[in-house]
């Protein structure tokens, strides 16, 4: 009896040893893999997807009319408190580059069409450089999860800066990704491409 309850006691150690092994092992991996296939956002140095859509003015957005000019789009959802502070450092800083080298895209997702309405009123939004986001079809490609979401695509259309959260007025890293990216001041737009 001793002889057969030994094997058996073996038999659990190896078992729970290689069990042991495998979650030791196999979970870490399994995490590694998963945020992997989950990335928060586009890479910066990756090329961006096009923005279609309807917009607040009733036409339709393509970020593909505005090649060779930087886009600076941000994802919004109005119904926000967070989505207040990140409209004010948008309308500052479309003050501030105010020359058509770049072109601010804001991407309202959520709420009522009146809340996107008042949204880009109290901020002063170009309504035809308002695109409406409903169902995720706009978002979806940007890997948009958080809101707000800011990103500065450029001329080429390669993406210089992408973050999740509030991003300021002065945010350094965010204004050294968008004056780099930018044409010097007066110089002539690259040419559209077909």
């Amino acid at each position: 009896m001793t002889d057969r309850f030994g094997k058996w006691l073996g038999n659990r150690r190896l078992a729970v040893a290689l069990l042991a092994a495998a979650v030791l092992l196999g979970l870490p991996l399994h995490l590694a893999v998963k945020r992997l296939a989950e990335r928060d956002l586009l890479a910066e140095g990756r090329r961006a997807p096009v923005l279609q859509g309807p917009t607040l003015a009733g036409g339709a957005y393509d970020s593909f009319r505005d090649r060779g000019r930087v886009l600076v789009i941000v994802f919004l959802d109005p119904t926000l408190a967070s989505s207040d502070e990140q409209g004010k450092a948008l309308a500052a800083w479309r003050d501030k580059y105010n020359d058509d080298r770049a072109v601010f895209i804001t991407v309202l997702t959520d709420g009522a069409p009146e809340a996107a309405s008042r949204f880009a009123a109290r901020y002063g939004l170009n309504e035809a450089e308002v695109v409406i986001d409903r169902g995720a079809t706009r978002r979806q490609p940007f890997k948009v999860k958080r809101y707000p979401t800011v990103y500065v695509i450029d001329r080429i259309g390669v993406v210089r800066y992408a973050r999740e959260g509030v991003v300021g007025a002065r945010k350094g890293a965010f204004l050294r990704a968008l004056e780099d990216a930018l044409p010097p001041a007066g110089s002539r737009l690259e040419p559209r491409q077909p």
